[in-house]
């Protein structure tokens, strides 16, 4: 996702923070407010860039994301909000995949989303779409179900990534969506079995440590393979439900913006590992 992180972001964040929580239960309504049409929020946009470690707390520029982070398969993420003028540029610059975003909550399915698609088919480069979360909204099975049925499912065609579920602070209210650990935690597990029934795989799932321990806690989800966001010089620890049970990242996002203007993410491993996500999920 190309973007700059501004002012009015990290107010939006700091209110979500600041919001009373909703009590798990009380049926209260979604907010009125959600976009039907458009972009809507996108991968990390919640997140804050200046966490404790962070490069950007240190004070470093921008990275050249091929001179600097060696290891692993790199590739980006993108949304509506990414301006894209020529799909070759990324492999032009050596990045090998891509997640897009495709669809949010059960109430926008994003309206760039099959000329991204086209774009990084016709590089060559593996792609997968993503979905943003609102566990506020409707049940993980909904929220799958509508992403599978709007470009958010898997092929096994060694080209296709599996989707990737995005769950962040809440950009639109309460950090945890109104919800306790464990009625998050089952969310997130329905989500993933019912995307597992419909495509076969189960979705990688996107996350920063601070949100998920705080929102989710340590459930086991030790058996799906994590995305993690640490704008860091390294990952650093995975979120509970992954490191008290012997597990770590698949991916990580370690910039949120390179020096392009794209995000940076890389693989934990080698591209033998990238084409085995995408043949096997």
């Amino acid at each position: 996702m190309s973007r700059t992180r501004t002012l009015a972001a990290a107010t939006l964040l700091l209110a979500a923070l600041s919001a009373p929580a909703v009590a798990s239960g009380t049926g209260d309504a979604a907010p009125d407010d959600l976009p039907t049409s458009g972009e809507g929020a996108t991968m990390g946009s919640t997140l804050p860039v200046e966490e404790p470690g962070s490069v950007t707390a240190f004070g470093r520029a921008p990275i050249d994301p091929v001179a600097e982070l060696t290891h692993g398969p790199y590739g980006v993420d993108t949304s509506g909000h990414t301006t894209i003028e020529d799909w070759q540029w990324f492999t032009d610059h050596s990045a090998q995949f891509v997640w897009i975003k495709a669809t949010e909550g059960t109430y926008l399915a994003t309206d760039s989303f099959s000329d991204q698609w086209k774009g990084a088919t016709e590089q060559g480069m593996l792609r997968g779409s993503y979905h943003f979360a609102n566990p506020e909204v409707s049940s993980g099975r909904q929220q799958a179900e509508y992403f599978v049925a709007h470009r958010g499912g898997w092929s096994p065609d060694g080209r296709t990534l599996p989707g990737a579920l995005d769950m962040e602070y809440n950009p639109y209210g309460p950090v945890c969506y109104g919800k306790s650990q464990a009625e998050m935690a089952a969310w997130a597990r329905d989500f993933i079995t019912r995307y597992e029934e419909l495509t076969g795989v189960k979705p990688v799932v996107y996350t920063n440590a601070h949100w998920w321990n705080t929102c989710v806690g340590t459930a086991d989800f030790s058996d799906v393979k994590l995305w993690l966001a640490r704008y860091s010089s390294a990952p650093g620890i995975a979120p509970k439900s992954w490191s008290m049970h012997g597990a770590t990242h698949t991916i990580w996002q370690a910039y949120p913006v390179d020096a392009h203007g794209y995000d940076v993410n890389r693989v934990h491993g080698d591209r033998a590992d990238l084409e085995r996500l995408a043949r096997r999920g």
